[in-house]
């Protein structure tokens, strides 16, 4: 039996009308939680020069004269995971997170591409697990500032001078309404 233009249609209406799944993303905040030291609980993770930090602000960037969208605006930074792979969420696409081969947590500017030494597969479960992370000061001064490192191997807790000292941590994902926080993160 011949399957009949009517029944090739309606299957192929169907097939297009199928959600695809690599799009149900949602988008989440990460916050740091059950970190040993440094009044960084609570604190949200917030992109910022090609790191992730806690204690610093987030810095978006919309171009100027602006594009036909509004730019998003907020205070946070916010993420989306898909296929094992985290991005931030903004309106340009292509700002990967990955850990860099000497374990510091990064992202990549807009249309750039990933290191082919970093880690991309899981990096969402390795912050929100927290097995290896740490956060760290990689700058001194008095307004500290904390980057997001996943392995502990260049970033050494306590040092002599009190640079570069880190505090265990875990973050924790929730969820945020549908849409981009930045049109980029600079």
């Amino acid at each position: 039996m011949k399957p009949s233009f009517t029944a090739l249609i309606t299957l192929a209406s169907v097939a297009l009308a199928a959600p695809a799944h690599h799009k149900d993303a949602k988008p989440y905040t990460l916050a740091a939680t059950k970190t040993n030291s440094f009044g960084l609980l609570d604190k949200p993770l917030n992109a910022v020069d090609g790191l992730l930090w806690v204690n610093m602000a987030i810095h978006p960037f919309c171009p100027v004269p602006a594009p036909a969208t509004p730019c998003p605006t907020s205070n946070l930074t916010s993420f989306t995971t898909t296929h094992d792979r985290t991005d931030l969420n903004s309106v340009v696409s292509g700002q990967h997170v990955f850990i860099s081969a000497d374990g510091i947590v990064k992202f990549t500017d807009p249309s750039q591409t990933v290191p082919s030494d970093a880690t991309v597969k899981g990096v969402k479960d390795i912050l929100v697990g927290g097995t290896r992370t740490w956060l760290c000061n990689l700058e001194s001064g008095e307004d500290a500032y904390y980057a997001v490192v996943a392995k502990n191997e260049t970033a050494l807790p306590a040092q002599a001078d009190g640079q570069n000292t880190c505090a265990r941590a875990v973050f924790v994902a929730t969820e945020i309404e549908k849409g981009a926080t930045a049109y980029q993160y600079e």
